[in-house]
């Protein structure tokens, strides 16, 4: 189950602990790795320590698993302006 994992690490992230995001982000996508709003999350994490290729790549691949979602497209934009 991806959800807990998913959901502590937008927690860290809000709370500016980006290395424990990840740390939570890379393992519910260990569990889930076709969950496209866990890569949308993560590539904010990734936007947010400055690493745009990698937050531009997480965008680009949630928007593959799940095209109708709003989510990535939003968080992409911002990754194409500041790279």
């Amino acid at each position: 189950m991806a959800a807990p994992y998913n959901n502590r690490a937008i927690v860290w992230r809000d709370k500016g602990e980006f290395d424990r995001a990840l740390e939570d982000a890379n393992e519910a996508l260990r569990r889930d790795p076709k969950n496209g709003t866990v890569y949308a999350n993560r590539g904010e994490i990734w936007r947010l320590k400055g690493d745009l290729d990698r937050a531009l790549a997480d965008q680009q691949e949630a928007i593959r698993l799940d095209s109708l979602s709003p989510l990535p497209l939003r968080r992409l934009k911002p990754c194409r302006l500041t790279r």
